[in-house]
C-alpha cells in the first residue's frame, strides 16, 4: 500500500502513547471524560516550550479535521481555589494536540471544547510530566532546556545537577551547561536564541561579561554575525583577559586552523562602525582599558547599539515584540530629554 501524502496519522499516534506510557498518563478504566471548553484551560506553568513548529501542528491539525480528537487530555485543577467561577484547570499533558484542535476549531467556526481527564498532580508531577513529552522528542531549544533545569533547581531543592539529570534522562555535565545557561545575562540568552549553535560559545563569552561588559557585548555580536566557532571564541576571551594563549595559538598553526585574527579584522571591516575597535577583541592585541570618559561613553554606546540590533531581529517575535516596543519608546524619551538638554547649552 503507497504511503499517503499530507498528516501521518499512525507515527503522531505512536508518539503520544509512547509518551503517555512513559510519563503514567494513560486512561484507565473508569476516567471520566469532561467536556471542557477550551478557554478554562490554562497551559502548563511549566511548559518550557516557547515556539511550536508551526508545520507539525498543521499536519496534525490536518488530521483531526479527518478523524476527529483522538484520545484525550490530561488536566489538574488550578491550584488557586479563590476565583469565583466555573472550574478552571492547567494542562499537564497534550500541548501540541490543543494547538492542533483549536486550529480545527477556528476553520469550522465552532467553540473549542477539549476531551479531559482530570488528575491530581503536585508540581513536581506537572513539571515531570511536561519534561518528558518535551524531552523526548528533543527538539527544544538550549534556553527552553535550560528553563527546564532550573525549574528542577526550585521544586527538588536541595537535589543536586547529578541527580537532577538523571531525572531528565540526561547527564550530569548536560544538566550543569543548561544550569549555566539559565544564569546568563539577556543579551548573551538572546544570541543563544538566534543561533542556538552558540551555546558553548556564548557561555566562554560570559566570562569576559563578568570583566568588560562593553568588550562582550562586542564579541557576542561579532561570533553571532560571522558564525565563529568555539576555539575562536575562546582564543578571543582568552586575548581579551589577558591571558597567555601562545600554546593554544601554536596547536592552531599546527593543525592550520582558520586565522582567527584574520576572519575577526575582516568581519569587523565589513560591518562594524569605526568606534567598535576600542571594545571589539581582537588576537593580538589586548583589549583597551576603558579608563576616560570618551572612552566609556563610547563603549556604552557600542553595547547599547549591539543590544538594538538584536531587538531588531527579534521583532518578528509577536511574543516579543510588545516589551520591545515598550523599551524602545522608553529609550526614545530618555534620549530627547538628553538631546534637549544639550540643546539647551
Amino acid at each position: 500500500m503507497s504511503k499517503r501524502p499530507g498528516w501521518k496519522r499512525q507515527s503522531w499516534q505512536d508518539a503520544e502513547a509512547e509518551i503517555g506510557q512513559a510519563v503514567g498518563l494513560t486512561a484507565q478504566p473508569g476516567d471520566q471524560v469532561l467536556q471542557v471548553p477550551d478557554d478554562l484551560v490554562e497551559d502548563s506553568p511549566y511548559q518550557a516550550r516557547a515556539r511550536y513548529d508551526d508545520a507539525q501542528i498543521a499536519d496534525l491539525a490536518q488530521g483531526m479535521a479527518e478523524a476527529g480528537f483522538q484520545g484525550v487530555l490530561f488536566v489538574r485543577p488550578r491550584p488557586d481555589t479563590s476565583r469565583v467561577g466555573p472550574t478552571r484547570y492547567q494542562l499537564a499533558y497534550g500541548h501540541r494536540r490543543r494547538r492542533a484542535w483549536r486550529t480545527v476549531c477556528a476553520d469550522r467556526g465552532v467553540p473549542c471544547v477539549l476531551p479531559v481527564i482530570v488528575r491530581q498532580l503536585s508540581d513536581q508531577q506537572v513539571l515531570t510530566i511536561g519534561a518528558q513529552e518535551n524531552l523526548q522528542r528533543e527538539d527544544l531549544s538550549p534556553l527552553e532546556e535550560a528553563q527546564l533545569v532550573m525549574w528542577h533547581q526550585e521544586l527538588y531543592y536541595p537535589a543536586g545537577l547529578g541527580e537532577i539529570g538523571r531525572m531528565l534522562g540526561k547527564s550530569e555535565d548536560w544538566a550543569k551547561t543548561r544550569a549555566r545557561v539559565a544564569q546568563l545575562p539577556d543579551p548573551l540568552k538572546d544570541v543563544i536564541r538566534l543561533s542556538p549553535q552558540l551555546m558553548t560559545g556564548a557561555l566562554e563569552i560570559s566570562r569576559l561579561w563578568e570583566k568588560d561588559i562593553a568588550a562582550a557585548a562586542a564579541l557576542a555580536e561579532h561570533a553571532l554575525r560571522e558564525g565563529l566557532n568555539l576555539k575562536q571564541i575562546r582564543l578571543l576571551v582568552a586575548d581579551a583577559l589577558g591571558q597567555n594563549n601562545d600554546r593554544e595559538i601554536g596547536h592552531d598553526q599546527r593543525v592550520n586552523a582558520p586565522n582567527v585574527n584574520n576572519v575577526t579584522n575582516r568581519g569587523a571591516a565589513a560591518s562594524a562602525p569605526e568606534s567598535a575597535s576600542s571594545v571589539a577583541p581582537t588576537l593580538g592585541a589586548r583589549t583597551v582599558n576603558l579608563r576616560t570618559p570618551e572612552q566609556r561613553i563610547e563603549a556604552e554606546s557600542e553595547r547599547m547599539l549591539s543590544q538594538l540590533k538584536l531587538w531588531e531581529q527579534l521583532v518578528a517575535d509577536p511574543a516579543q515584540r510588545d516589551v520591545i516596543s515598550r523599551s524602545c519608546e522608553r529609550i526614545l524619551r530618555q534620549i530627547q530629554q538628553i538631546v534637549g538638554r544639550l540643546a539647551e547649552e
